[in-house]
């Protein structure tokens, strides 16, 4: 029977089972303005023990577990990971003021439908969403995980990478770039080297008498802003890169007026923030843009990144006969599959071979 209390209502305590923990039994407590009430709220709970589907959230709303998930699970992995998944919570939206036990997987794909179009985005925060409600359940605040079942629909086309116009190669070599801008353009265009490992680029990685560049080390950006040196993820992205004469020649005259020891810096000389960076690049792009023909209003240089210069190095080692194997090398790729699909991918497009395939003789 319930008890009665001083105020009127009803309180009864249920046992739901043993503490994982502690070994103590758990009781959980029922509230009601009569027996027939603490009654039915009893036998739902007795119910949900018995199939197992007991759980109760103690009032913890979606957005207070992912903090509490996030220390406990995530915070001591690398800063790459973890900006992933802060990217991930900080697009949670009203999904953080609801109650775990009260969350719903229409709520779920309510919150990735906002993120429509932007298919990487849902990936990785429907594949976060999905770590916190496991990790609830195993901590008993919930039953089920709405978000096990969520499926998402990927682009039907995937945007291929480019490489460099004729009409950008040409303009490049007209612009009045500063010279670090320049430099950054050469040893991207001729090396084939990740923006990230150009910005983290010393003077002593370059043996300029051998004409060789030591790739050994990586800049990331650290809560997307603050610059960090971190080793490559993959043994193959430590690597030895032949330099180009005309490479060469250039970095000797940089040199002789690069009073630090990074290639590339901010005004004061440090590593470049994610900020500083942009606004670098952006001075590039401008530039190209104009000798282009282009201006403020119109842009010529759409989807010109540090990577299609990385992209038509990869071209220009398949033109050159570099076979697959080197290549992977030369580009840092973990795995010769990636180098594979990209030169399979030029070959499908190579119209020289017709042209071989016509002056064929016996």
């Amino acid at each position: 029977m319930a008890k009665k209390r001083d105020d009127g209502l009803y309180q009864k305590n249920i046992f739901i089972g043993i503490d994982n923990d502690t070994g103590k039994r758990k009781f959980k407590t029922v509230y009601g303005k009569s027996n027939a009430e603490i009654k039915r709220k009893s036998s739902a709970i007795i119910d949900s023990v018995e199939k197992r589907t007991y759980a109760d959230d103690k009032g913890m709303t979606f957005g207070d577990w992912s903090k509490k998930w996030f220390m406990i699970y995530k915070s001591n992995l690398a800063q790459n990971t973890q900006r992933n998944y802060k990217y991930a919570l900080e697009r949670m939206g009203r999904v953080n003021e609801m109650k775990l036990m009260d969350l719903k997987k229409s709520d779920i794909m309510e919150l990735l439908a906002e993120q429509n179009g932007h298919y990487e985005t849902q990936r990785i925060m429907k594949m976060t969403i999905n770590q916190i409600l496991e990790a609830a359940i195993d901590d008993g605040f919930i039953y089920k995980n709405v978000c096990r079942t969520v499926k998402l629909v990927k682009p039907v086309e995937k945007s291929e990478k480019r490489i460099l116009t004729e009409d950008e190669k040409k303009a490049i070599k007209k612009c009045n770039f500063t010279p670090m801008e320049n430099m950054f353009i050469e040893i991207i265009s001729l090396t084939g080297i990740r923006r990230g490992e150009a910005l983290a680029l010393m003077r002593n990685d370059f043996d300029l008498r051998s004409g060789t560049l030591s790739v050994s080390r990586s800049l990331e950006f650290i809560d997307n802003n603050t610059p960090s040196i971190k080793t490559p993820k993959s043994q193959s992205s430590i690597r030895t890169i032949p330099l180009p004469d005309s490479l060469s020649e250039s970095l000797k005259a940089y040199f002789r007026r690069l009073a630090g020891l990074y290639l590339f810096h901010s005004t004061k000389g440090e590593l470049m923030s994610q900020g500083a960076y942009k606004r670098f690049w952006d001075k590039i792009i401008k530039k190209i843009n104009t000798a282009m023909g282009g201006d403020s209003k119109i842009s010529l240089t759409t989807g010109l990144s540090a990577h299609t210069f990385r992209h038509n190095y990869a071209t220009m080692l398949y033109y050159s006969g570099i076979d697959v194997k080197e290549a992977q090398k030369l580009l840092g790729h973990a795995s010769v599959k990636i180098t594979l699909e990209l030169y399979t991918h030029l070959a499908d497009n190579d119209k020289k071979v017709e042209e071989k395939i016509k002056k064929l003789v016996l």
